[in-house]
Order: structure tokens, then C-alpha cells, then sequence
């Protein structure tokens, strides 16, 4: 904080995420990752994004967009265990009923690569609303 004294930076928050040198990644570093590691999951490099996506997780554990991230990235690099396990960390962090949506059709997506049917469905299910009697948004 000293060095910062007399230099035209601003400072960052108190609450941003620390590097593993101890730095705090800015809000505009953060996204230029996140951005990068989308542009290499449409790219069909999913095994690279995951790289990075796992960097941004151990950097920031509480964002469970970057756990979700994660989690889509690993399972189109054909690592179902370590998606499921990015989503269990997802559903524990998320609040929003929708985004829990998503995680839970990435779930359903897991448990099936992984031969685990039944509970496949039900994430599926859950996530769609069915286990209601029908979809949410009916009337």
C-alpha cells in the first residue's frame, strides 16, 4: 500500500481477490481472464480454458460463476468428475434460482457422462421444474 503513495494508480477494492503473490487481481483483469477462457471454450480448446478457469477459482472460491465456468469447461474437456465437483462447489455458493438452473443441467450432464442415469434425470428434471407437476413458467 506504501508503494502506491504518490503513483496515479487507484487502489483497489479491499474485498478483490489476491493473487498467489499476494497482488489483487483487478476487476478488469479478472473479466480479461474470464473473457480469454470463454474465447477458448467456443474455440474448442476447453482443456486450456479449464486451466484458467481453475487459477480464477483458487484466486476468487466464493464466485460461483467462475465454479460454473469451470464446470462447463471441464466437461466438454471430457472431465466429468471435476466438473461434478465444480457444480457441488457452484450449488453451494449460488442463490440465483436461475443460475442454479444452469448449474444443475451441467450436474445432469456429469452424472450421465458418468453413468449415473437416475440422478442425471432427477438434476435434470429438477432444474426444468418437472418434478412439480411441469415446467415453471406454466400456467
Amino acid at each position: 500500500m506504501l508503494d502506491d503513495i504518490g503513483s496515479d494508480r487507484t487502489p483497489e477494492p479491499l474485498g478483490a481477490p489476491r493473487t498467489a503473490t499476494g497482488r489483487r487481481l483487478g476487476h478488469q483483469q479478472k473479466e480479461f481472464l474470464l473473457l480469454l477462457a470463454f474465447t477458448l471454450t467456443r474455440h474448442n480448446y476447453a482443456g486450456r480454458a479449464v486451466k484458467l478457469y481453475r487459477a480464477l477459482s483458487a484466486i476468487d472460491p466464493e464466485d460461483a460463476y467462475v465454479w460454473r465456468c469451470l464446470a462447463h469447461a471441464a466437461l466438454l474437456a471430457g472431465n466429468a468428475e471435476e466438473s461434478l465437483d465444480a457444480c457441488e462447489r457452484a450449488l453451494r455458493i449460488e442463490k440465483n434460482t436461475d443460475h442454479r438452473d444452469k448449474i444443475e443441467l451441467i450436474r445432469g450432464k456429469a452424472l450421465w457422462k458418468l453413468g449415473r442415469s437416475l440422478e442425471a434425470r432427477q438434476c435434470v428434471e429438477a432444474a426444468l421444474g418437472l418434478h412439480q407437476g411441469g415446467p415453471r413458467d406454466a400456467k
